[in-house]
């Protein structure tokens, strides 16, 4: 794949200024940047290295997931039933994607791509900013909420 400046997702472009949800944001951005240099490099790209980056993945998820939930709880984020169901089905789509890189699926790295960018454009930046408010509140009056 040739280089896509358009692809790249800046960090510092997406802050909620809610501390840990912007530290894990940032991760998730990172994650995706590295989908991006494997794109861009796939005739060199092992499926371990797919691998290796679906394992990150995943595990970031459970960690940031656990995380945001746990947040929308104690600030009593009215669509928090909502928002958890969009977390299953992007869990549901990694336990796809590795499921696809056992069989050497020769798109996965396209796909994966394409819906993490999908993924951040439409559940962080529409979905995850209408909890900014509320969770910036509770913090607020919870300062020692990590």
């Amino acid at each position: 794949m040739k280089k896509d400046p358009n692809l790249k997702i800046s960090a510092e472009d997406y802050l909620f200024n809610i501390m840990i949800v912007d530290e894990q944001h940032q991760r998730f951005i990172g994650i995706y940047n590295n989908i991006i240099k494997l794109s861009e490099d796939k005739p060199n790209v092992t499926n371990d290295k797919i691998c290796r980056v679906l394992n990150e993945l995943s595990e970031y998820l459970k960690y940031h997931f656990k995380t945001e939930e746990r947040l929308m709880m104690l600030a009593d984020y009215p669509d928090i039933d909502k928002h958890i169901k969009e977390h299953i089905f992007f869990i549901n789509k990694i336990d796809e994607f590795i499921l696809a890189n056992k069989y050497k699926n020769p798109v996965l790295l396209d796909n994966m791509l394409a819906f993490s960018r999908k993924w951040f454009l439409s559940h962080i930046m529409q979905t995850d900013a209408k909890y900014i408010d509320i969770l910036k509140a509770y913090i607020d009056h919870h300062p020692d909420t990590k």
